[in-house]
This record gives C-alpha cells, sequence and structure tokens, in this order.
C-alpha cells in the first residue's frame, strides 16, 4: 500500500481502486558466505549452502502498509547437520518496520547443506541478504522482455483471440479500450459472481502500454457492469478492477508469448532494476534516473492527462436527484511510465462519502503523459480536481 499524504482528510492507499492491498514481489535471496571465524581457510572448508525450497520471508505489514522495500542482510549461525542455531540481522531498509522479526522469524527455519572441511560436516556461519520489493498486484500489471511495439503487437492478438473488440484504439499513448462483453463464468471462474454477492452482466478492459516506457509493460483495469442476483435489474451499478478478468487476460498473454510477465515494482529503484534486467538488446537504455520522483520545481514538463483515458466521474446512484454539487481534490502519484499507481483524496466538500470513492474510481482509470526532467520520464504528483454537478447522472 501506498504513504503519501501528510496533510489529507482521507487517504486511499492502493494500486488500483478496488484493489485491496498491494503484494509483495518475489523474495531474492542472494548470499555471501563465510566459514565460522578460527575455522578454517577457505581453500579447506565449504560454505554452507540453503535448500531451493526453503520459505521466504513474509512480508512485514507495517512496511508493507508504507511501501518500504530494500535489502536485510543477515548473518546465521549452521550446525553440522545443516539446522539454524541462531540469526543475527546486521542491516535493514528501515528500522521499527518488522523486517528483523520477519527475517529472523524465516532463517531459522531454514535446511542448510552444511559446511564441509576435510570431508566432515562443521559448524559455520551464513552471511546472506533477502530482498523485499513491493509490487503492484500482477492481475494488474506485468512488465515484459520485449519492446513497447513488440508488447503492443502481441497483446492486440491476445485480445482479438479472446473475444474482445477494441471501442477505442490510442496507439500514440498506447491505450486500447473494449467494448462491453459479456462474460460467462464458464470460461472465467469466479467472474459470475464477486464476493458481494452481485453477478457480472458485462466487463469493459482497459489496457495501457506506456509507449515512453522501455521494455514492454502492460496495465489492465475493468469496469464490470453487475447486478444483484435477487433484485434484478434495479440493482444495477458497477464494480471496478477486480482482477479476475485481468488476471485471466495476463495469463493469457503469458502463454502467447512463452514467458511469465513479473509483476511490476511500485517504488522507482526497484522498477527501474527490472527495467534493466528485463530490457531486450535491441532496446537502448535511455534515461539512467528515469522514475526519480522529483517535486515541480524541479521539472521541465508537467503530467497531462491522456485525453482518450478522461472517463467522466459517475454520480453516487442513491444520490441522483438530490441535487447535491459536490468536490473532490485527488493527489495523484504519476510513475515515469505514465501509471498513477498511488492516488489520495486530499479535499473533499463531502468528507467520507460516495462522492470521494466515485472519484478515486475515476481518476484510477486515467493515464498519463509523465513529467518530464532534461528530458526523461520522471515521477510527479499532481492534482485533479473532480466535480459532481447538480443532478448528475448515476450509472
Amino acid at each position: 500500500m501506498a504513504q503519501l499524504a501528510q496533510v489529507s482528510t482521507v487517504a486511499v492507499l492502493l494500486a488500483f481502486v478496488g484493489a485491496i492491498a498491494a503484494q509483495p514481489g518475489a523474495v531474492g535471496k542472494r548470499a555471501h558466505d563465510a566459514p565460522l571465524d578460527g575455522a578454517g581457510s577457505a581453500a579447506e572448508q565449504s560454505p554452507p549452502q540453503p535448500l531451493p525450497d526453503n520459505a521466504a520471508a513474509a512480508y512485514p505489514d507495517q512496511a508493507l502498509d508504507q511501501s518500504v522495500d530494500g535489502t536485510v542482510e543477515f548473518v546465521a549461525l549452521v550446525d553440522a547437520e545443516g539446522r539454524v542455531e541462531r540469526v543475527d540481522v546486521v542491516d535493514v531498509p528501515r528500522e521499527g518496520m518488522g523486517f528483523e522479526e520477519a527475517v529472523r522469524a524465516a532463517v531459522s527455519k531454514w535446511s542448510f547443506i552444511p559446511s564441509v572441511r576435510d570431508g566432515t560436516p562443521v559448524a559455520a556461519t551464513y552471511r546472506g541478504a533477502i530482498d523485499f520489493v513491493t509490487t503492484y498486484p500482477s492481475e494488474w500489471g506485468r512488465m515484459y522482455p520485449l519492446s513497447t511495439d513488440e508488447l503492443w503487437k502481441e497483446f492486440r492478438t491476445v485480445l482479438r483471440k479472446s473475444g474482445f473488440v477494441v471501442r477505442r484504439k490510442d496507439r500514440k499513448n498506447g491505450v486500447a479500450i473494449t467494448h462491453l462483453r459479456r462474460i460467462g463464468h464458464e470460461t472465467i471462474p469466479g467472474l459470475r459472481r464477486p464476493d458481494d454477492g452481485r453477478r457480472i452482466l458485462g466487463s469493459q478492459l482497459h489496457a495501457f502500454i506506456p509507449p515512453w516506457a522501455e521494455p514492454g509493460r502492460l496495465y489492465l483495469g475493468s469496469m464490470n457492469e453487475t447486478e444483484d442476483a435477487e433484485l434484478g435489474r434495479s440493482s444495477r451499478g458497477y464494480t471496478y478492477n477486480m482482477g479476475v478478468l485481468e488476471g485471466w487476460l495476463l495469463d493469457r498473454l503469458d502463454e502467447h508469448l512463452g514467458t511469465r510477465g513479473r509483476p511490476i515494482p511500485k517504488n522507482a529503484e526497484p522498477r527501474l532494476r527490472l527495467a534493466n534486467e528485463l530490457r531486450p538488446a535491441s532496446v537502448s537504455q535511455g534515461c539512467l534516473d528515469a522514475g526519480e520522483l522529483l517535486p515541480y520545481w524541479s521539472i521541465d514538463a508537467n503530467p497531462e492527462v491522456v485525453e482518450s483515458t478522461r472517463i467522466s466521474p459517475l454520480y453516487p446512484p442513491f444520490l441522483v436527484g438530490q441535487g447535491k454539487t459536490d468536490y473532490v481534490a485527488v493527489r495523484a502519484l504519476v510513475q515515469e511510465d505514465g501509471w498513477a499507481g498511488d492516488l489520495e483524496v486530499v479535499h473533499s466538500t463531502a468528507p467520507d462519502s460516495e462522492f470521494e470513492v466515485s472519484a478515486l474510481h475515476t481518476v484510477s482509470f486515467w493515464r498519463f503523459r509523465p513529467a518530464r526532467s532534461d528530458g526523461c520520464p520522471v515521477s510527479s504528483h499532481v492534482p485533479v480536481i473532480i466535480e459532481f454537478k447538480k443532478g448528475g447522472r448515476g450509472p
């Protein structure tokens, strides 16, 4: 989850509006090994090695809620049978976030191939590090080892084979929005009935492959027309970004490409590392510092909404006809690739109301041309004012 507002009436921290939580990414392991002090030279003694099926450390809730990621360094004492006797945490990204407890709890249960000296297993220290990276849920966005042009072409092929018809295409800005499609639960299990008991009548996909970011990455959102199974037509409304349809289509894309897309990190530094890891040789490296979050006075060009994605807000259905005109101010963190990853309400004329929820839903579908500094795309905050006019329309 995100942690942006310093002054706000309501903070909604999300990858998408409708997402329950940002999921932690794969916990990577890397290690520098050394024998127990005084136990012999490296030539005589092999270091202990962790088994590949050891469980990953759980992402601490507090760190996840505040999008704190980084590397935890530790030293473990491994006995001659490969069991961990003690774990000492040497360094953490930020103290008080629960990293120490998470690493101790995980590593203390690890199994090792013990250190061997002169053919005999012996106790030794293992020096290692665990990377914690917060990512957006893989159901809504993945990065691929392809150029944006290649990814756009392959995604359009999968979209067509999956029976979706594009209603609005904006290739210049990497946007494709489909017609509302009725999809049976036999096609996509779980789509027919969300957790709240409402059934899905039809779904519209909103796809974004930002053309100014390499390698290719695909963000997906969905608008789903729903109704209560018992009340029928009179109860129709919308559910946003459920993740079921998006995950199903991304899995089909992975199958088509023969490779698994990687969840996209929420923070700029690991996102840039992943981009450099996946960037194909045919794509230039581009801006080395792309993604750096800069204040507005340090940028040359502000973020701009891609007009083909600027949907209008829906007036809360049960307030239609009450004659209220309200305003909601939203602050969005627009990444270097144009994705508004974190949204929060900073002011509202109707605090803690459905107007705020609708405003956040609206902006969650907007895509942006990112801010630029010295010609390179950078992350930047942008304010958005959503007006709900008197007599506004419902779903």
